[in-house]
């Protein structure tokens, strides 16, 4: 039995493509919710580590609000897993994503707002503590 890792000869290490599991989670999206599917902007360059999880394939998309706010909504697998086993876990990687989606989009505005304006006080705050210690 070959590991999951192993390539077609069984030896040569392959581990999972992120642009087919894009794909997949596209094609997934469409199929599950075809009317916001279009909504899930893949996020290519994004590449967080946030959970320290070392061995898993990230995949990160963008959503927006009417208010305009944009969330970050993530999916991991596990490098280990097979093509087979990632294709039968698709549809329940997509609703997790689809979760994440309704639960951002039914927070209000108001709370979007505090959020924006909480993550940029944040920022200022940080440059202004490292004004004040460039100076002293």
């Amino acid at each position: 039995m070959h590991s999951n890792a192993d390539g077609p000869d069984g030896e040569t290490p392959f581990p999972i493509d992120r642009q087919r599991v894009a794909a997949q989670v596209a094609e997934e999206l469409v199929r599950q919710e075809a009317d916001i599917a279009d909504e899930f902007e893949p996020l290519t360059g994004f590449n967080m580590n946030v959970s320290g999880a070392n061995g898993f394939l990230k995949l990160y998309y963008g959503v927006r609000c009417q208010c305009a706010t944009a969330a970050v909504l993530s999916i991991e697998i596990s490098v280990e897993k097979t093509v087979e086993e990632v294709s039968a876990a698709m549809p329940a990687l997509v609703d997790r994503l689809r979760a994440q989606r309704r639960a951002f989009i039914a927070m209000p505005c108001s709370a979007h707002k505090r959020m924006r304006t909480a993550m940029f006080s944040s920022q200022s705050k940080q440059t202004n503590e490292m004004d004040a210690n460039a100076k002293a």
